[in-house]
């Protein structure tokens, strides 16, 4: 006799999903995230100095990324993004400590740090999770919700910087509690299914969901197979890179992937922005928030249309990019919120290009690859921060730069219409 269907939030798959968004809300929920450069600027440091120290956050970035990549393809996904957290924790608890110049760089190298663990591992590791629970195919979804629960997060966060300094809050206290909620994220990620199998396997994942993440959560059901040698890792790291190399889809949509990824940095100067404009610092935050429901719903869109076009994804880009533009260049203070809706353009085409880019990848080397990807949107990023401190004058944003950013985001609108391929089953 066949057994009652489970109910729909019982069933495996939805478990591991709720997992997962939860992850994603807690993990991105920092009060400090809003004015944290405002504590720079309180403790003495120029927007020059800022921009700088955006810089070798950069840097040091791309020069973990391919090889923490091939790192996160050889060891458990949960415990290196578990590490990663510590150390972006620690990294703002020094800025706490110590907010020097000094301080502030060893902070950022500490979070770039966590960046390169993070990224190819975060996006491999959720796939995998998935695969295992039969739901391969919801990967675009997932992605997008996650960054929905992970912006829903970052915009309550704001939400409680703006009452939190309303009620008399420093800024130093708002970032002790977001050290705190760093201990939250290392327990639920440590509290995801073992899923290594998955990579050293291409067989179908069990067609009872039911079973397959029953044995996944049994302690010492999963047989880990695989070294940590260096010959190992040598290895994966020279085959992702050969994938990258000889596959022209994958390359196009690395190439893309790497410009969209590395010009999420205009946000960075919303606050700047809006203070040179005359808004007071409890205001600041509210600006920084109408950037998080801009990608949030961009993320709803995503979620909702896995399957749009390229040419409706790009178009929108150019739109979302030249009103990023006119936000910029306009003295008034409210335009601002047109940055907003430029970021919910940026976001769907971000999650778009993933999702098809993802569906191109062999599951022994998706880390490596994805932070292939990864490596050079910390070229682009490096490139930003580089014009943005040029064009650098005194303690005011840098206007020209964030509207050569913006234009940037308009020729990688125009590269989506023609790059993103269809959806495949």
């Amino acid at each position: 006799m066949d057994s009652a269907p489970l109910p729909t939030g019982s069933r495996p798959e939805h478990r591991v999903r709720r997992r997962i968004y939860g992850l994603g809300f807690v993990d991105e929920f920092g009060p400090i995230y809003a004015l944290y450069t405002i504590l720079f600027v309180d403790n003495g440091i120029t927007t020059a100095q800022i921009s700088t120290v955006f810089l070798l956050w950069s840097v040091v970035a791309i020069v973990f990324e391919v090889p923490s990549g091939a790192l996160a393809d050889l060891v458990d996904r949960r415990k290196l993004v578990a590490f990663a957290f510590v150390l972006r924790g620690i990294g703002i608890a020094v800025w706490l400590v110590e907010p020097s110049y000094a301080g502030v760089i060893i902070g950022a190298l500490l979070w770039s740090i966590h960046s390169s663990l993070a990224s190819g591992a975060w996006e491999a590791l959720i796939h995998d999770e998935l695969t295992a629970a039969d739901d391969e195919a919801g990967y675009p979804t997932v992605m997008a919700r996650t960054h929905q629960f992970s912006n829903a997060g970052i915009a309550l966060g704001t939400l409680v910087a703006t009452a939190g300094v309303a009620l008399g809050a420093t800024i130093e206290h708002l970032g002790w509690l977001t050290v705190a909620i760093h201990l939250v994220s290392i327990t639920l990620v440590l509290r995801l299914p073992d899923v290594r199998w998955v990579k050293h396997t291409d067989a179908p994942a069990a067609t009872d969901t039911r079973e397959s993440i029953d044995a996944i959560d049994a302690i010492g059901a999963i047989d880990a197979v695989g070294t940590t040698s260096l010959s190992s890792w040598v290895s994966t790291l020279r085959g992702g890179l050969r994938h990258a190399r000889r596959s022209p889809v994958a390359m196009r949509l690395i190439i893309l992937g790497a410009l969209l990824e590395g010009l999420f940095v205009i946000d960075e100067y919303v606050p700047l922005l809006a203070a040179d404009r005359g808004a007071a610092t409890g205001i600041i935050p509210v600006f920084v928030l109408v950037v998080f429901v801009g990608l949030m719903i961009g993320d709803e869109y995503a979620a909702r249309r896995p399957g749009v076009s390229a040419r409706a994804t790009g178009v929108a880009l150019m739109i979302g990019a030249a009103l990023i533009a006119v936000a910029v260049i306009v003295t008034p203070l409210w335009p601002l919120l047109l940055i907003g809706v430029g970021y919910a353009t940026l976001e769907v085409t971000w999650i778009i290009g993933d999702a098809r880019f993802q569906q191109q990848l062999p599951r022994r080397t998706r880390a490596t690859v994805t932070s292939v990807r990864a490596f050079g949107s910390g070229i682009v990023s490096v490139a930003a921060f580089a014009l943005l401190t040029v064009t650098s004058i005194d303690d005011t944003a840098p206007i020209a730069g964030l509207v050569v950013m913006a234009g940037a985001l308009f020729l990688a609108g125009a590269l989506a219409t023609r790059w993103i391929p269809r959806s495949t089953p």
